[in-house]
């Protein structure tokens, strides 16, 4: 595969989303070992936490020792066969299923509060300490660091592994950056951008959910604030570095009904999928708004369903004018158009030698430059 890439000018990125380990998923309930050396995460009343909603497999506790050599060796073994390829290029470690807190309702089994008592020279109440680590105050905050710290040493590890085989690859941790219900992923999941983008060679990689308000109304009805947090320009801060990320990921996920396939003995399925896709030219709105918000230099599009299926006139539009695009990152300030702020219909991008505006309106647009002054040889207009 990685030679027939090659032989057409393309890349390969190494895509790495966990939800657990082996070592869990075939863990027997009679076998007591793993449990007695707090292999599996547990919540505040001492549950163990289910890897999936729908499945009664127990979630690896990822901050535990033991649980990172299992996860390390997977990685070992993927970056043996694929770091010697040219036109591989890096890994994308998907972290909210794996590599960061269910939520601050997680993380309270023996293993993990002996850790953090011992790191912290903290000295905590028998049984569980739920009320006493999340009650506002210093024991609180010295907490939600801790399990942040967890997150991020989970992410410099990585990177060290992978320095072992392809140092010069990127390293980019792909995060939701939407959660619902004013969902503070610090606080619940130890998710800190600003602190990943600090380790050379890693990049926070924005999860986007497009097609979430279609999903919501499909599942439950309710109206949801998604579309608003997702192309709100000013939500965009933490995600960036240098003004500018290294990959978008937008994942499409339609209206699943939970039923047999229509030909379930030949062609057994989980669930069914609907491919219902932004009509015309309102499927562009999403790339268009990765270039313009993030300076995306890479955008992946698809999930649940094949990302340009149907939509192929407009993805070929949208792909010549994205690879006519310069094959750098823009350093410079990014800012809504003042006369759209509200709107965020408008955004421009200023270097010293370009300009660039991206409008993300599904009807075509005469697009107009002024430039007051005299003496700018270097302007060219876009």
């Amino acid at each position: 595969m990685f030679q027939a890439f090659a032989a057409r000018g393309k890349k390969i990125g190494a895509i790495v989303n966990l939800f657990n380990v082996p070592e869990a998923k075939h863990y027997r309930w009679t076998d007591l070992a793993l449990e007695k050396a707090d292999f599996f995460v547990k919540d505040k009343d001492g549950q163990f936490i289910r890897a999936k909603a729908n499945s009664g497999e127990r979630s690896a506790n990822f901050s535990n020792p033991l649980v990172q050599q299992s996860y390390f060796r997977q990685l070992n073994e993927l970056l043996k066969v694929v770091a010697s390829y040219r036109n591989f290029d890096g890994v994308d470690l998907w972290i909210d299923a794996f590599g960061s807190w269910r939520d601050l309702q997680a993380g309270y089994d023996s293993g993990t509060l002996r850790r953090f008592s011992e790191e912290n020279k903290v000295v905590l109440p028998a049984g569980q300490c739920y009320e006493e680590l999340t009650s506002p105050g210093a024991l609180r905050n010295r907490w939600i660091a801790w399990r942040c710290k967890q997150v991020t040493d989970f992410v410099a590890n990585t990177r060290r592994t992978m320095n072992q085989f392809t140092p010069k690859r990127p390293l980019r941790i792909v995060s939701s950056e939407y959660h619902a219900d004013h969902f503070d992923a610090r606080e619940q999941k130890g998710i800190a951008p600003e602190q990943w983008n600090q380790i050379p060679g890693v990049e926070t990689s924005p999860l986007r959910y497009p097609t979430m308000y279609r999903w919501g109304l499909h599942r439950d009805g309710k109206e949801r604030e998604c579309d608003l947090v997702q192309y709100d320009l000013d939500n965009k801060a933490r995600f960036l570095k240098s003004n500018s990320v290294g990959l978008t990921s937008s994942w499409l996920a339609f209206f699943e009904t939970f039923s047999d396939s229509p030909s379930q003995k030949e062609f057994p399925g989980y669930f069914q999928c609907a491919d219902v896709k932004p009509h015309g030219r309102f499927f562009l709105k999403e790339p268009a708004y990765c270039v313009a918000a993030f300076d995306a230099q890479n955008i992946i599009l698809g999930g649940q369903s094949l990302g340009t299926f149907g939509r192929e006139a407009y993805a070929r539009e949208f792909a010549r004018a994205f690879r006519a695009l310069p094959a750098r990152r823009c350093r410079t300030e990014l800012k809504s158009d003042s006369r759209h702020t509200n709107s965020n219909h408008f955004f421009i991008r200023r270097e010293r030698k370009r300009s660039s505006r991206v409008a993300c309106r599904c009807f075509p647009m005469q697009n107009f430059w002024r430039f007051i002054g005299i003496g700018f040889p270097f302007l060219q207009t876009e």
